[in-house]
């Protein structure tokens, strides 16, 4: 699968132009430039589903990959257009050399070969992460050496290993293991029987008021789902969990939603009442709404949105994640939009607390370029293209200060 792969991303490869400033900008240069990065980026997915790393970046889940193609060549590029576009290849190269010499595959494509060390795997840099979660009032990272790391109200000693993903929920955490085993923090309504066996993917989700439905959810290597966490879950939601072969889940407030492999969803308790049709990529489930990005790279949101958290902002996205009271969306460019609430008004007892016109600022959403984005309860995170960590909004417990250093 590899080398078929590697085939057809060098073809490309070598077709592309290399384009001066003196070179007049032409909507085949961007058309091609987008040709290379869907095929790069589809390759970077054949190696993380065949390695099991970073398989939470991989849109609509493992075990199929190639969902990626290239969007449209704007119809006046400017050379604006020709510099994201050569970023992002170069992003993008940068990771595949380090997939390739992690994994010792497809060595012979990386320039000046791989850096020799001890173990034959070149070392991370120093500070960055891989993978972002932000929980009720706390947030977790994935350091790029494959250890766990969390701040804000749920810090604590994390277990030892190397991980390749990681969900925050509502003073709970689920690691996937590079083994593709699970490891969970255990809070006094968390189900401490943590699923043995393989998994491709897990969400933990329980914001604010819903502690009491904490619940986690993951897709094992068969295609199967299976959630735990609370003992009253078929009560809970009302319905069975259906069988069948999953790319992706994620667990809400208000129920579960998973994606099954032909891009169809599949939802269940409240969340189940208003699931659209169609195909999507990705689901994600906040406290009272639902957001998911469609096959064309649209995103639809559905459940509550007495905040606007369901009006989704038009234009293409890889990535979608619903919050508390707010969504947030990775646009193709990289960069994050994010809509919904802004301050406390719609934040249950913490607005009858604190009043509803504290602001945190959870949907206004830095600049710059992004891999990831995650949104909590009142804050948000994302992750940037230099394996940096970025949060905003309420900071009451430490939920935004991402540590730069391995602690």
């Amino acid at each position: 699968m590899v080398a078929a792969f590697v085939l057809a991303f060098s073809a490309v490869a070598v077709a592309g132009p290399t384009v001066s400033a003196q070179t007049a900008i032409s909507s085949e240069d961007i058309a091609l430039r987008d040709q290379l990065i869907a095929n790069q980026e589809n390759l970077l997915n054949t190696y993380r589903c065949l390695f099991g790393t970073d398989t939470i970046a991989v849109p609509g889940g493992c075990p199929d990959p190639d969902t990626i193609t290239p969007a449209a060549a704007p119809q006046n590029p400017t050379q604006n257009d020709l510099d994201i576009r050569d970023q992002l290849i170069k992003n993008q190269e940068a990771l595949l050399n380090a997939y390739r010499c992690q994994h010792n595959v497809d060595t012979q494509l990386v320039p000046n070969g791989c850096p020799t060390t001890n173990t034959d795997t070149p070392e991370p840099a120093a500070g960055t992460y891989t993978a972002v979660s932000a929980g009720d009032s706390y947030s977790c990272g994935v350091w790029a050496d494959g250890s766990l790391e969390c701040w804000g109200s749920a810090s604590q000693q994390m277990p030892s290993g190397e991980f390749t993903a990681v969900s925050a929920g509502s003073g709970n955490w689920c690691g996937l293991r590079a083994d593709r085993t699970l490891e969970c923090g255990v809070h006094e309504l968390f189900d401490p029987q943590i699923p043995s066996g393989e998994f491709t993917a897990v969400d933990v989700r329980g914001f604010g008021t819903h502690v009491a439905s904490t619940l986690a959810c993951g897709v094992r290597v068969d295609g199967s789902l299976e959630c735990w966490g609370t003992e009253f879950l078929e009560e809970l939601f009302g319905q069975q969990m259906p069988s069948g072969e999953f790319a992706a889940v994620s667990a809400g407030g208000i129920g579960v939603c998973g994606v099954w492999v032909d891009g169809s969803l599949e939802c269940w308790g409240s969340a189940s009442q208003q699931t659209p049709s169609g195909e999507f990529t990705a689901v994600s489930a906040g406290d009272y709404h639902l957001c998911g990005v469609r096959a064309d790279r649209t995103i639809q949101c559905w459940g509550d949105n007495g905040a606007g958290q369901s009006d989704a902002p038009s234009g293409e996205f890889t990535a979608v994640s619903a919050g508390g009271f707010h969504s947030c969306g990775l646009r193709t460019d990289g960069t994050i939009q994010c809509w919904g609430a802004k301050n406390n008004e719609y934040l249950g007892e913490f607005a009858l607390t604190f009043g509803k016109d504290i602001a945190f600022g959870q949907s206004d959403a830095p600049s710059g370029e992004f891999t990831a984005v995650s949104a909590g309860y009142r804050h948000s995170c994302g992750l940037r293209t230099d394996g940096t960590i970025q949060c905003w909004g309420d900071n009451g417990a430490g939920q935004l200060d991402a540590p730069s250093i391995r602690r």
